[in-house]
């Protein structure tokens, strides 16, 4: 998918032939400014141990794979006013507690800070933050809370508004 947006703009077919409408902007077909990750690399639509990841009970391949602790920078794109995002774990591994917590930065200013993954009841945290005119880049924070043990963290559905 990452080049078949591009792809499909050129040849006129909209973006909402794909689930995105023409003001979305998936952060999956973005550039990485910068990043750094606990363990492994930066993947997109795959993981450490080749688990589902599941989304409200459905698997979903539109995802970060970012081992905490991670710092992930992007440029922001011209014209949006939201991001959003979920943040979750991997399924099927007991040893993937969900010792992290959530971060969003905005020009180098915190605009969301989730409680520990542990904490909320399903594993999923939803993420939704204005996006000021103007603003120039975003920061997904990842922090492993000093325990870097199975903490395979995941933004999934990335997207601009």
């Amino acid at each position: 998918m990452k080049t078949l947006i591009p792809l499909l703009l050129l040849l006129g077919i909209a973006s909402s032939s794909l689930g995105l409408s023409a003001a979305e902007v998936s952060l999956l077909d973005l550039s990485v400014k910068e990043y750094k990750v606990g363990f492994a690399d930066l993947w997109i639509g795959k993981n450490v141990d080749r688990r589902k990841v599941v989304l409200q009970g459905k698997e979903i391949e539109d995802y970060l794979f970012a081992h905490a602790p991670s710092r992930i920078l992007y440029d922001i794109p011209a014209g949006v006013t939201k991001f959003e995002a979920w943040g979750i774990r991997t399924q099927g591994d007991d040893n993937v507690f969900g010792s992290w917590f959530y971060l969003v930065k905005i020009d180098g200013q915190e605009v969301f800070r989730s409680k520990p993954l542990v904490e909320y009841e399903t594993y999923e945290i939803p993420i939704s933050v204005a996006i000021p005119a103007g603003a120039k880049q975003i920061e997904l924070i990842i922090d492993d809370m000093t325990n870097r043990f199975a903490d395979h963290s995941i933004w999934a559905l990335p997207v601009f508004k």
